[in-house]
């Protein structure tokens, strides 16, 4: 299952992710919390939501520790982190992934 947006295209099945041609290393929590986001692209997803699908239902982690994942994240694959293009923040609800 591969999903293009932008210059970056993801292989899920093969935890691949490449920009242009430049293999982009995601931790596979990084995959799984990309997968999530785009799997419910354009819709707001907050971070208990997250938490329990990312990580599980039985696993309790800091609303902080998941902006941090979001950063990381956006460090790999926007072209600016500053300003994201895809990650989308909504403040006081939780994060959007934009559909390219």
């Amino acid at each position: 299952a591969k999903f293009s947006f932008g210059k970056t295209t993801v292989d899920f099945e093969k935890y691949e992710c490449f920009k242009g041609n430049e293999n982009i290393v995601l931790t596979t929590l990084e995959f799984d919390l990309l997968k999530y986001l785009i799997d419910n692209k354009g819709k707001v997803v907050n971070r208990i939501q997250i938490m329990n699908e990312v990580w599980g239902p039985d696993i309790f982690v800091a609303p902080r520790t998941i902006d941090t994942h979001i950063l990381n994240l956006r460090k790999k694959i926007e072209d600016d982190p500053s300003k994201p293009g895809w990650i989308i923040g909504i403040r006081g609800r939780g994060y959007k992934f934009l559909s390219p």
